[in-house]
């Protein structure tokens, strides 16, 4: 695999050292690996020469959301929940949750200010906020797609000034009380990147009374033979390979690499099993999740139900275009061309359009904060995924070597969409 080896190569030199360490993994509907394998460093530190490898373990933040959707859509296969039953009635915090509808007071007295340093909005006078009572049901397809009125306060400048006007931080968080914030519209009338799969994750807990983590290895590990995934990474570490080590550019995505403190970028050590971004997984084992994936969904999921994870379901696609191409496109569609229609799905966010050279229409992407990649295309029958330990998210530098790896499998197989 020349050719794979040539890119990756390519894009983790010491001589530009954008990125330390990459590896890769894609296979086809048969199953068979098309390619896996690594290139680079294991560490920021070159002189170390610890090359990077497939199975090193990995942060993989919002990556996480697949492996935690699959996991719920088993639970309403098994007929313990349905897709559209109400999980106010299941879960205590979701059964009174409130609206933000805005805020007393003018704005411009607020001293609100971008905080470069921590990547948050602050605010010297946050206002009081204006709440009223939400009405309608918010269930597993809401939160699965996120469509329940959830939002992550980083994202939401609105609950950013919420969060400051009770006191508490901005931040990625281990627990998921954290994400006990009110929502931000009607579940089901909008779109908003959110924690609604950790909440989604929690219904799961109380549903099968085991914790996720503890579902996850029962009922998709140990299917696939993922060896090496867990949200508490710091229980296994003697049956755990080595580590990637987390980088920071703090000077742009072609500035210097620098160690990134682990308590700044991640959830460790988790609290609460958090299906929105809390497992640490490696290239090698997510390769075999999505290689039960692309080839049909056996042992993990029926094929009805896989279609389901890959179909777009947000009723009102408005804010989510907006966020895909103008507002987030640098993190949510950078890999995309400008006009690509987009919804999401249950699994992740769908590409209604072609795109040229790669995915056929109707294939399913999504990465996570420290730049891991990954894509489903049901319809030629290919997966894969980059991963990569680089913060902050939506690096362009990474976005670019994943491309070139993704044309270079559809140019092996000869089946790029036009």
């Amino acid at each position: 695999m020349a050719e794979f080896d040539t890119i990756l190569k390519k894009w983790t030199n010491p001589e530009d050292n954008y990125i330390h360490g990459a590896s890769f993994v894609a296979y086809d509907r048969t199953g068979k690996c098309i390619y896996s394998g690594a290139q680079g460093n294991r560490t920021i530190d070159r002189s170390s020469g610890i090359p990077t490898k497939v199975d090193d373990l990995c942060y993989l933040a919002s990556q996480s959301k697949i492996i935690s959707s699959v996991a719920v859509l088993q639970i309403v296969e098994k007929g313990l929940i349905g897709l559209d039953d109400d999980c106010r009635k299941i879960v205590p915090q979701l059964a009174d949750k409130e609206i933000l509808v805005g805020f007393e007071g003018d704005e411009s007295a607020t001293g609100k200010e971008f905080n470069v340093a921590k990547n948050v909005l602050t605010f010297k006078n946050p206002r009081k906020p204006l709440l009223k009572k939400s009405t309608k049901p918010i269930t597993l397809r809401l939160l699965l797609s996120h469509s329940s009125g959830f939002a992550y306060h980083f994202m939401s400048e609105a609950l950013s000034e919420y969060l400051a006007y009770i006191e508490e931080p901005v931040g990625m968080h281990n627990s998921i009380e954290k994400y006990n914030t009110p929502l931000i519209f009607e579940p089901g009338t909008s779109w908003a990147y959110s924690p609604g799969i950790d909440w989604a994750g929690r219904v799961l807990e109380i549903v099968t009374g085991q914790t996720l983590d503890e579902y996850m290895q029962a009922n998709i590990c140990q299917r696939v033979g993922m060896k090496n995934t867990t949200f508490f990474p710091d229980s296994r570490l003697d049956r755990l390979p080595p580590q990637m080590e987390l980088a920071f550019k703090p000077e742009g995505p072609k500035g210097k690499l620098v160690k990134g403190h682990e308590t700044m970028f991640t959830t460790r050590p988790n609290t609460d099993c958090l299906g929105g971004g809390g497992i640490y997984s490696t290239c090698e084992d997510f390769g075999f999740f999505l290689r039960a994936l692309v080839s049909g969904g056996e042992p993990l999921l029926q094929r009805e139900t896989l279609d389901k994870l890959f179909t777009g379901t947000v009723s009102n696609r408005k804010d989510l275009t907006y966020m895909a191409q103008e507002k987030f496109r640098w993190v949510m569609a950078a890999d995309l061309q400008p006009d690509t229609e987009v919804d999401h799905g249950l699994g992740g966010l769908v590409s209604l359009t072609p795109v040229p050279g790669r995915r056929a229409a109707g294939s399913a992407k999504w990465g996570g904060l420290s730049n891991p990649l990954w894509w489903v295309d049901m319809k030629t029958g290919i997966g894969g995924a980059i991963f990569t330990q680089i913060f902050p998210a939506g690096d362009p530098v990474v976005n670019d070597c994943f491309v070139e790896l993704e044309t270079e499998v559809y140019k092996r197989i000869g089946k790029a969409s036009l």
